[in-house]
């Protein structure tokens, strides 16, 4: 069975619909010997990967800044990887202490009055 990569392909220049693209596909494969087999030849291209990796964590190494962060986060795991995407992100607004702008006596006053109008 053939797998063609370009089904799962993000286009360029294409708006994603997150709902519209499938969460499950047909197997791939026809038995679990047919899966060892694929798998094995796939493992053989692991030369290529092995570059790859490499490339890609010293890309990340490289990029990942006190501002501009990367994370690689355990995809095999929804749960827990769902979670811990929720706690980067609730760290990262903490860092950021936001708070609402102090308004001056001035703004205080017209705002006051806006209040009043639209309470009538």
């Amino acid at each position: 069975m053939k797998i063609n990569s370009e089904e799962f392909r993000v286009r360029p220049g294409e708006k994603l619909r997150l709902k519209k693209w499938p969460t499950c596909t047909k197997p791939c494969y026809m038995s679990k010997e047919d899966y060892q087999e694929i798998l094995g030849e796939h493992i053989e291209g692991r030369k290529l990967w092995k570059h790859y990796t490499k490339a890609y964590e010293a890309c990340l190494s490289e990029t990942s800044t006190k501002h501009g962060p990367w994370y690689v986060v355990p995809a095999d795991d929804k749960e827990n990887a769902r979670l811990i995407v929720s706690r980067v992100i609730l760290d990262t607004l903490k860092e950021l202490k936001m708070s609402y702008p102090e308004p001056t006596k001035a703004r205080r006053k017209e705002l006051l009055s806006i209040r009043k109008l639209l309470a009538k």
